[in-house]
């Protein structure tokens, strides 16, 4: 994220660009300002049924930013507190990075809101805190996050393709569904080509080790969203999730008391989808589940409408914000760089695995030319000794032969 004049710009791998604007400029000679961009002006009727309302003292607009924030390492040159201040400036925000060889990107972050009241007083009571666990999504550059999404969402895209084949499989009760994904999960394990070590183990076990009375919400985006939405129904937390996949049915294969996840995931998640976002349709969502159109949905196919960045920018357009800090969002999408990065990070892996080869074969190299060396210096020994042997027996014979004559 780099600092604009009058706010901030957020990159994503170079494919996805957003700029929030925290005022208009008005100045003659200031950049002109697309109206579709402008924020939705406060007292205005929002747009959608979701707009308006919190969850622990935090809206969809707010959980969005924050699962944004994910996306980053905590590092000195990002510099996620100054980060945070920016997006929620209203907002008393302790960030706790998880440890540094974590299979997942995530957050844990300390979020304190405070009623005017109390923050004129700067007293604790009239102030609440929640923490929230945000989860980052597939990273383009990582071909172990498509891996991922390949593992848990095999078993309900082979049930889609099978119903293209057998429509009646569409009218199974979810029971009948969830046992026969249980059964192709257990199938496939037993034939040791399932590993039941998934991304989000970590953050499972960390949740679980939270205290009953903490409030704790996970949010992600993506396949952060749908492991949010995971370890909230394994544990019995809220989650928000934003453009995750579908994982009302293959929720089977992740729980050992199928009620409680499936009660947790109807009781305790709301989900934000976007019409064109191809990625949504892998299974079927359950919970409180809001469908907003996509802004550039002549760019479904490619990802466009899978853009958190577009989310942010269509929520502040549609829903306004609360807190009023930003007065404009805009996205620009470039699908060729996500293909240029694709390419690149796959290079990359292949240098990688190339040169691990390549250090294999000349430490076996290595290895095989000192059992030469030594093969070749006790040959040299033994050729040494054998001759000197051979020579001497021949002086004795001579001088034997010499003295019987």
């Amino acid at each position: 994220w780099n600092s604009s004049p009058g706010g901030i710009e957020i990159i994503n791998s170079h494919v996805s660009r957003m700029s929030l604007l925290q005022q208009l400029n008005t100045s003659a000679g200031a950049k002109t300002i697309d109206p579709a961009e402008v924020a939705l002006p406060p007292g205005t009727t929002p747009r959608y049924a979701v707009c308006g309302h919190t969850w622990h003292g935090l809206s969809l607009l707010d959980y969005a930013l924050l699962a944004q924030t994910s996306y980053f390492n905590p590092s000195e040159k990002n510099d996620l507190p100054a980060l945070l201040r920016v997006l929620m400036p209203h907002k008393n925000i302790i960030l706790k990075a998880p440890p540094p060889l974590s299979s997942r990107k995530w957050l844990e972050l300390r979020v304190t809101s405070c009623a005017e009241g109390a923050k004129s007083t700067g007293s604790a009571t009239g102030c609440s805190s929640v923490t929230v666990i945000a989860i980052s999504g597939t990273d383009p550059s990582r071909f172990t996050d498509y891996a991922e999404n390949l593992r848990m969402w095999t078993e309900p895209v082979s049930l889609q393709i099978l119903s293209t084949l057998f429509p009646t499989v569409r009218t199974w009760p979810r029971d009948t569904t969830a046992e026969w994904i249980g059964l192709m999960h257990n199938v496939m394990r037993n034939m040791a080509i399932q590993d039941n070590r998934w991304h989000y183990q970590e953050i499972l076990e960390h949740v679980r080790q939270k205290p009953a009375d903490e409030v704790v919400v996970l949010t992600g985006h993506s396949l952060g969203g749908g492991m949010a939405l995971v370890v909230g129904g394994l544990t019995g937390r809220f989650a928000v999730a934003l453009q995750p996949p579908g994982i009302f049915h293959s929720m089977a294969k992740h729980q050992t008391h199928r009620e409680i996840g499936d009660i947790a995931v109807h009781r305790r998640s709301v989900t934000l989808k976007f019409e064109g976002d191809w990625v949504q349709h892998f299974d079927e969502h359950g919970g409180l589940v809001q469908t907003m159109s996509c802004d550039r949905s002549h760019q479904g196919v490619q990802l466009a409408c899978h853009m958190l960045e577009g989310a942010v920018c269509h929520l502040v357009r549609h829903c306004g914000d609360s807190e009023q800090r930003f007065a404009s969002c805009s996205h620009e999408y470039a699908p060729d760089s996500a293909v240029r990065v694709v390419m690149l990070s796959l290079w990359a892996s292949l240098k990688r695995t190339w040169r691990a080869s390549t250090w294999k074969a000349l430490d076996a190299y290595a290895s095989l030319g000192r059992a030469l060396h030594t093969a070749l210096c006790v040959s040299v020994v033994a050729g040494v000794r054998q001759g000197y042997f051979a020579v001497l027996r021949k002086r004795l014979a001579n001088e034997r032969q010499h003295t019987d004559s």
